[in-house]
């Protein structure tokens, strides 16, 4: 690459890249932190002899820009007689995977372009003039002309503040692309009739032998480095560029996710907490899959997902610890109102035998009742009894939600939305009575709910594969009903 052949060889090939007129030859560089950006290569001699193939000087702000640092370049006269030159460094992702490329680098302050820009500028006839760029933002090729076109257009490449674009990789290397091997173009020299028409075309000759320039890929873990390269120039001339979300719509979708997991602890039975996370996830794949395919749009899948399982987590704790503290403050309640409830019955008794002891005083005496004190006394003991009776009532009513607590829940699975203590000892009743055979009789004002405990006993019962026939006997004629 770097080294010298012998003199006819190399001599034979600077003729045939000067005769091509059409001919560029990539260049390998070892670029510096970014944190030095701007900064001269080590004296390398090679990067001084680049300089014409060169953009300029940037303009504005090139931080982040890649530095190089180093360069591999051809034997000097064949890449002087070559139309134009191009890095071939590419640029991988911590997991080792390309994904990126930087078009454009900075070279002793000056700006140079990656193999494929370089093409696809000659390719579209763009000048270096021509060549609009907005570090941080994009590339514009400006009046870009394709071959056998009369109409021009400017393409605009984004790229991140790295200068780098995100490579939209046609497919396997086996399945896109023509490929030509070097053997069959050298057997057909003596036949340019069997030559396959290249005209108008850019051709990249690289060496995809197995085990040589192999590099990971998003689509392989094996793919030609010169298949990069194609791939880079597809995805500028076809115009299907990929963009990363920006940081503003990641933050918001891991906001999203995270509050979608804390909405599943609005379920009470954790398979369904389980089952509206898994198709939450599933249907944000779906949506990241048909933004990519449409838009070149690349979301973050596991961030969010993550955030998702994580609030969830977190909310199904804060929900049970909130429970247990709730449960532990309603049992201390419950015993302090039993304790009440039992005092109460307690003096009930007394007042009752306080009554009694009264009513025999009255009996054993004449049934005039001259003893108007006795009589009064009575009175005020009834008018006290009445009194513990009323505040028993009371003290039951706040002591029901503790006992039918269970039952609650359970007659809120049929719509049955109630806290009194009656209505719960009738559905306490359905439930004994639905493990039965008999009929049972509802009976009920309209608009009472008798409909919802005829479904819910059904639904308990061991009928409750079959069908629920509902009949309205009062909107069927007399003989018609009694036919049936």
């Amino acid at each position: 690459f770097n080294q010298p052949s012998d003199k006819n060889s190399d001599a034979l090939l600077v003729k045939a890249t000067r005769e091509a007129k059409s001919l560029f030859y990539p260049v390998g560089f070892e670029f510096a932190s970014p944190e030095i950006s701007g900064a001269k290569g080590d004296n390398d001699p090679h990067i001084e002899g680049l300089s014409p193939f060169g953009f300029g000087k940037f303009i504005g702000d090139s931080k982040g820009i890649l530095s190089v640092k180093r360069a591999i370049v051809p034997v000097k006269d064949i890449y002087q007689a070559a139309k134009g030159l191009g890095h071939i460094s590419s640029a991988r992702d911590d997991d080792g995977v390309i994904r990126r490329v930087p078009l454009i680098v900075e070279m002793d302050g000056r700006i140079f372009p990656s193999f494929a820009l370089s093409a696809v500028m000659d390719y579209l006839n763009v000048p270096k003039d021509g060549v609009v760029i907005r570090n941080g933002k994009d590339i514009t090729l400006k009046g870009g002309q394709l071959p056998g076109e009369n109409r021009k257009r400017n393409i605009t490449i984004p790229i991140d503040d790295k200068g780098m674009m995100l490579i939209n990789y046609a497919g396997s290397w086996a399945k896109t692309f023509r490929h030509y091997p070097f053997k069959k173009i050298y057997e057909s020299t003596d036949r340019k009739d069997s030559l396959p028409d290249l005209k108008n075309s850019i051709v990249v000759v690289s060496n995809t032998a197995s085990g040589y320039d192999l590099k990971p890929v998003p689509i392989d873990k094996s793919y030609p480095g010169g298949g990069i390269h194609a791939s880079i120039i597809n995805t500028i001339l076809t115009g299907n560029f990929l963009t990363e979300a920006g940081m503003l719509l990641k933050i918001l979708v891991i906001v999203l996710f995270g509050l979608v997991g804390v909405s599943g602890t609005l379920f009470i039975r954790w398979q369904i907490k389980v089952v509206f996370l898994l198709s939450s996830i599933s249907g944000y794949i779906l949506i990241n899959y048909y933004a990519f395919k449409n838009f070149g749009l690349i979301l973050d899948v596991i961030p969010p997902s993550m955030a998702g399982i994580f609030s969830s987590i977190v909310a199904s704790f804060y929900q049970v610890q909130t429970q247990r503290s709730s449960l532990t403050f309603l049992t201390g309640e419950k015993q302090k109102i039993e304790k009440e409830l039992e005092v109460v019955n307690k003096m009930l008794a007394e007042k009752e035998d306080e009554i009694k002891g009264i009513l025999s005083m009255i009996s054993g005496r004449d049934r005039q009742i001259s003893d108007f004190k006795l009589k009064e006394r009575l009175l005020v003991k009834i008018d006290e009894k009445e009194g513990l009776e009323r505040e028993k009532i009371s003290i039951l009513s706040k002591l029901s939600p503790f006992e039918f607590e269970h039952i609650l829940e359970e007659a809120q699975k049929f719509q049955i939305i109630s806290k009194n203590r009656t209505l719960m000892e009738v559905f306490d009743l359905s439930k004994k009575v639905a493990e039965t055979d008999h009929t049972v009789l509802i009976m009920g004002e309209t608009g009472t709910g008798k409909e919802l405990f005829a479904k819910a006993i059904h639904k308990m019962s061991k009928r409750c594969t079959g069908p629920l026939v509902t009949l309205n006997v009062a909107a069927i004629v007399n003989t018609l009903a009694e036919s049936e």
